[in-house]
């Protein structure tokens, strides 16, 4: 007795094949070249889709690798003193630049 196929009753003639994605008419929008451009459109925006996705997911990571933050700096709600105490504190400006500048900030004549 011969060996029988276990899916041959599972699919007619009429079927689709099981991998639909592979077939080139599952794409087909239509006859001519209307058809063609949409594809064409379609495949160019699904291309840089995936480029700009890998761009930004790149520039994430190396972002990440440099230790910078993806929040952009902001001033202190307190204004200019505080941002004068943050140099101050990250070693930008000496005590005596310190001193000087909250005395032109206070308005003081020092």
């Amino acid at each position: 007795m011969a060996q029988r196929d276990p899916t041959s009753g599972l699919r007619g003639k009429d079927t689709m094949p099981p991998v639909m994605l592979l077939d080139r008419d599952f794409f087909d929008i239509g006859p001519g070249w209307i058809g063609n451009l949409v594809e064409l459109l379609f495949g160019l925006l699904l291309i840089a889709a995936l480029v700009a996705a890998i761009v930004v997911a790149v520039s994430m990571v190396a972002q990440r690798r440099r230790g910078g933050s993806s929040a952009p700096a902001t001033v202190a709600a307190s204004g200019p003193q505080a941002l004068l105490d943050d140099r101050v504190a990250r070693g930008e400006i000496d005590e005596d630049e310190y001193r000087r500048r909250r005395a032109v900030l206070r308005g003081d004549d020092a």
